[in-house]
């Protein structure tokens, strides 16, 4: 997996974990802060979902959908390796 899926994977432990303290992040050296700010991101997208009338799907633990968004997403910032080298 990727860095991204990590951080999918910590923050849905996080959500599961059933708590917001600094307990929980201190003891998996995860910054609070960080939790708290992806969730409130994560509200405001479901908000915009909602108001958009889109679906709110969970793919669960089939990742290979959530790899599909990213590449597809950061497909126009992908470099390319010239036959030169450059």
């Amino acid at each position: 997996d990727g860095d991204h899926l990590t951080f999918l994977q910590v923050y849905n432990a996080w959500v599961e974990s059933k708590t917001t303290n600094k307990g929980w992040c201190s003891q998996h050296f995860v910054n609070a802060r960080s939790m708290k700010k992806a969730a409130d991101i994560r509200a405001q997208l479901a908000r915009h979902c909602q108001q958009a009338k889109v679906a709110l799907v969970s793919c669960g633990s089939e990742h290979t959908q959530v790899a599909r968004c990213l590449v597809t997403a950061f497909y126009a910032n992908a470099a390319s390796l010239s036959p030169d080298g450059r």
